[in-house]
């Protein structure tokens, strides 16, 4: 809320960090769709590399960098999918381009060339945008839901100095202790 109320741009962005079955890592930026006490959730193609790993490992981690604010947030823990009704009541919330969108792109495999998409995308505007027939959400197109805790929340000031704050399992319990004096 404070990253929103300072005017952050996409104050959604998130790294997330997953590895496959081989425990090599991998980390692209998504976009957090939600979070509450029941954990932290994104949305994305099943059949692409993140889909695959999540799948393959179903542990991530996430990190939020608001720089204006001079704060950060490292959450990780184990992953699940999203029921069906949570990723079909966020595809109904999107706008119709992004859901022609969902359909026409196939995440993590290449393009021969940009026309090869955008050809895609005016067969499904052709077939679907005219009409306000609803549109289904992908199978592929899933929900990612984090069950980790809150593990570091960092707070700089100017002079460079940061607060760590530990949260542990209990959410209720919020330990406070200064780890460092100064970033190098």
């Amino acid at each position: 809320d404070h990253a929103v109320a300072a005017g952050i741009h996409e104050p959604e962005a998130i790294a997330l960090a997953t590895a496959g079955a081989d425990g090599r890592p991998s980390v692209r930026m998504v976009l957090l769709r939600g979070a509450g006490p029941e954990g932290y959730v994104w949305f994305t193609n099943a059949q692409s590399r993140k889909g695959g790993q999540l799948s393959e490992n179903p542990h991530a981690a996430i990190v939020a960098h608001w720089a204006a604010l001079g704060r950060q947030i490292r959450i990780e823990g184990p992953v699940t999918p999203a029921t069906a009704a949570v990723s079909d009541a966020y595809f109904a919330s999107r706008d119709r381009r992004s859901q022609i969108g969902a359909w026409a792109s196939h995440q993590s495999e290449p393009l021969t060339d940009r026309a090869e998409l955008t050809d895609r995308i005016a067969q499904l505007t052709a077939s679907y945008g005219a009409y306000r027939l609803t549109l289904h959400r992908p199978e592929f197109l899933t929900g990612w839901l984090l069950l980790g805790t809150v593990l570091l929340l960092a707070l700089y000031n100017l002079r460079r100095r940061v607060t760590m704050l530990p949260i542990g399992a209990d959410r209720q319990r919020l330990q406070v202790r200064r780890v460092a004096n100064r970033l190098q």
